[in-house]
């Protein structure tokens, strides 16, 4: 997703939910894009309209990647494969947040942030809780 709002507490609440997130280059695409995926173990990947031609062409050779598009009010183009994600949130109500709900000690990971990539594949540096 590109910066936007919604990317901060999409990131803050996968975090707090005890999720560790990987803040992926969207100027990436093909086969870098795959490895960074690959990189981070990523089971799902929340990407908005903008990307969806990015993730069209790499989603066959990660085919066990679940799928979330962050659809904008006015956009129809919903990717293949993918669930609405911005539709599903509105489906849900507020509900509080429990203390034990992610415990998380000091070192856990919480974000991998990647490198440019100029002296080859992007590499991540694995951000904890420190």
């Amino acid at each position: 997703m590109e910066n936007r709002v919604e990317y901060v507490g999409t990131w803050l609440g996968l975090s707090k939910a005890g999720f560790v997130t990987a803040l992926v280059n969207i100027n990436l695409r093909g086969d870098v894009l795959v490895h960074s995926i690959n990189v981070a173990d990523c089971k799902a990947v929340i990407f908005s309209g903008e990307y969806a031609e990015a993730i069209a062409e790499i989603k066959n050779k990660i085919p066990e990647l679940t799928l979330y598009q962050w659809s904008e009010y006015n956009d129809t183009r919903l990717l293949e494969g993918a669930a609405d994600l911005s539709c599903g949130l509105n489906k849900f109500e507020p509900q509080p947040l429990y203390a034990d709900m992610a415990l998380s000690r000091p070192r856990d990971k919480l974000i991998y942030i990647y490198t440019s990539g100029t002296t080859g594949m992007p590499k991540a540096a694995v951000i904890n809780n420190l």
